[in-house]
């Protein structure tokens, strides 16, 4: 969904509402999402420019990542 809301796939692009759906998201254990949520803190787009938050939300994307792939071998 943030996806959708971040590209403005049949809708106007509203990156602060896909903030919103990505930290949801992210929460939620979604990697792709954190990742997502650390492109947006580091350039700044839908939320203040943040190194502290992008760096958080990178690292929890690689972490919920691992935790997949760890998953998916047992």
């Amino acid at each position: 969904m943030g996806d959708t809301i971040y590209l403005g796939a049949n809708l106007v692009p509203d990156a602060v509402a896909a903030v919103r759906y990505f930290l949801q998201a992210a929460e939620a254990g979604h990697a792709e999402a954190a990742n997502e949520l650390g492109v947006m803190y580091l350039t700044g787009e839908g939320a203040p420019p943040d190194e502290a938050a992008s760096a958080y939300w990178f690292q929890k994307g690689r972490e919920l990542e691992v935790l997949k792939q760890m998953e998916d071998s047992n």
